[in-house]
């Protein structure tokens, strides 16, 4: 899926238990993404080629974030305590997620899919 790449965030702030990862926006939105949901969307080719066959990624429930890397003006490369850290989430895929997690009736991810 292609993404319009939005302006950067003015704020990104990492929970002290690294669970969650918070991007306050310039309009002044702000989202609050769980590990859990940013590595089940992960942008990298196997967790895409489980989502075009109508599958979600197996995420652990105690995920946490290792490491918030910034690439320039386009995104975030981030470290999961699982591994993977292969993934490049651009400010538009980042702006997605956050979205759909605040849609009435949606489930997270980190929920639904949640490996104890």
């Amino acid at each position: 899926m292609t993404h319009v790449n939005p302006a950067p965030p003015v704020e990104i702030r990492l929970s002290a238990d690294k669970s969650r990862l918070t991007l306050v926006w310039q309009e002044g939105a702000e989202d609050v993404l769980p590990a859990c949901d940013l590595r089940a969307r992960s942008p990298a080719a196997g967790e895409k080629r489980l989502r075009l066959a109508g599958l979600d990624a197996p995420v652990r429930s105690d995920l946490t974030l290792t490491g918030v890397r910034l690439l320039g003006g386009y995104g975030l490369n981030l470290s999961f305590s699982d591994g993977h850290d292969r993934g490049i989430y651009p400010w538009g895929l980042l702006k997605e997620i956050g979205q759909s997690l605040q849609t009435a009736g949606k489930t997270p991810i980190a929920f639904r899919n949640a490996i104890p």
